[in-house]
């Protein structure tokens, strides 16, 4: 009896110390708090698109061309560029959103043209093209980082999605078995190593097939603990790797339990054409990745509910069902979760209103822009900073 009350003890605590290392849910109260404005004046664009910031300049594109706007801190215009056409710096409008290098030189990333680095005055300082052209691409605007320049080895390189699948590529369980989803291209040698399969415990390996935003990966890498941070935009697990070597390592595997984040579970593989870019209008997103001090912030949208679905139904009215459209987009604005120390401490961060609800992180300062008020060309607009709190 006594060996029987024993065991029943040791499985007891054995499943108290299991449950402990599940996520809970803390919802501490966190905020962003704007801290300071830039304000730029007197350059005429559609939509200026805040886009990265170095030690000298603020980096601006213009939505809908590929022209690119260079100020001073202080809000005076230096540089104002186009590379397109025949320009040996040419690049898509669709380019991911830019990065710089820490000399302050400008990266564009796009499936089409390649890589491209430019001094801020617009010389063309680096271009590689890209492994294979592209079958899809980005469709939302906004603000968020979706390549990183890393240092490795004393090598600085561009970490990026591969946003492109090969032609005439065969569309079984094979292409998620033997793809990989990044890559890293050295920008001095223009060499390109390809990156990261899914994981064995990933979704994307359960045989279905699955659209192309579903496993977009989104991702942070810490140059300081060589530690990479990851996540496919339709799968709510965040994966750790250590990417001290050559190729990154998994180490640890943390699953979100993000409320109202219901992931597809795939199609088959006749039912599903090759290429397609996005499944439901309302699906479940992960939609970016930044790292202030020691926190992980994820940015996401929950899905549409089965209730809020039935709303649309049966509404023929163009005009009607454009309002109920947007008003279930209203409800679906993204949120925020912090990460840190292998439990999310909140999925609610109380942000500022926002420009494309998103934001760009440096030396841990939030930069953003907020919504604009009119539809024409706006000569003034200003980026605000804000700093991360947490509230007692």
């Amino acid at each position: 009896m006594r060996t029987s009350l024993l065991f029943l003890g040791v499985f007891l605590i054995l499943c108290s110390c299991t449950k402990k290392k599940e996520i809970e849910r803390k919802d501490l109260p966190v905020k962003v708090s704007v801290t300071d404005s830039l304000s730029f004046k007197g350059i005429i664009a559609v939509q200026p698109l805040f886009q990265a910031v170095s030690e000298d300049y603020v980096f601006f594109r213009d939505v809908g061309s590929p022209r690119v706007m260079v100020f001073e801190k202080s809000g005076q215009l230096m540089y104002d560029w186009a590379k397109k056409g025949d320009d040996p710096g040419a690049f898509m409008i669709v380019t991911d959103n830019l990065v710089c290098t820490p000399m302050g030189e400008l990266v564009t990333h796009d499936a089409m043209k390649g890589i491209k680095s430019f001094s801020p005055s617009g010389e063309l300082v680096f271009s590689k093209k890209s492994m294979v052209p592209p079958d899809s691409f980005h469709e939302l605007v906004n603000l968020f980082r979706t390549s990183q320049v890393i240092k490795k080895d004393g090598e600085l390189y561009l970490l990026h999605h591969r946003d492109h699948m090969m032609r005439d590529q065969v569309w079984d369980p094979g292409f998620f078995r033997n793809r990989k989803n990044l890559l890293m291209t050295n920008l001095e040698s223009g060499d390109q190593v390809q990156l990261l399969p899914f994981p064995e415990e990933s979704k994307f390996l359960n045989g279905k097939a699955f659209v192309f935003e579903d496993f977009r990966p989104v991702f942070f890498f810490d140059d300081k603990e060589q530690l990479l941070y990851l996540i496919f935009q339709n799968e709510a697990i965040l994966y750790q790797y250590d990417f001290s070597g050559e190729q990154p390592e998994l180490i640890n595997r943390f699953p979100l339990d993000i409320p109202g984040f219901v992931g597809s579970v795939g199609e088959e593989f006749e039912n599903l054409r090759y290429g397609r870019l996005k499944g439901e209008e309302f699906a479940a997103r992960v939609l970016g990745m930044e790292k202030v001090g020691d926190n992980i912030l994820v940015s996401y949208t929950r899905s549409a509910t089965s209730e809020e679905l039935r709303e649309l139904e049966g509404v023929e009215d163009r005009s009607e069902r454009r309002k109920k459209v947007n008003a279930l987009r209203g409800k679906l604005n993204p949120e925020v979760l912090i990460f840190r120390g292998g439990e999310v401490l909140t999925y609610h961060v109380d942000m500022p209103e926002m420009a494309f609800d998103s934001f760009r992180v440096f030396d841990d300062e939030f930069w953003f822009m907020k919504p604009g008020t009119k539809e024409e060309e706006q000569e003034d607009f200003t980026v605000y900073r804000g700093k991360l709190i947490f509230e007692d």
